[in-house]
């Protein structure tokens, strides 16, 4: 692990125990060190959903090659963004 990951995910963290505690109190993400873990994966699970559909987006742009496969592309691309976004909100109701 390079020590740019090591800073992120030392950042993600703290800001997953900030984002926790003012939602539930202080001190609440620590007593549950669980949903700081959850927390994280959720967020980077959106973010994923986030970055494909900013790729099928970008394919729908005036991309040189844009044509018939690109539209394909691009609305398969929002299906999976879709599906990640449905699973985690299922997921987080849970």
């Amino acid at each position: 692990m390079t020590n740019y990951v090591k800073l992120e995910m030392d950042d993600n963290i703290k800001d997953a125990i900030e984002i926790i505690d003012q939602c539930l109190g202080k001190g609440y993400a620590k007593q549950h060190p669980e949903l700081i873990g959850s927390f994280i994966q959720g967020c980077a699970t959106l973010g994923l959903a986030a970055t494909i559909r900013g790729l099928g987006e970008y394919l729908r742009s005036d991309h040189p090659l844009q044509g018939e496969t690109f539209r394909v592309v691009e609305g398969a691309l929002g299906n999976i963004a879709n599906a990640i976004v449905d699973f985690t909100n299922k997921e987080i109701r849970q």
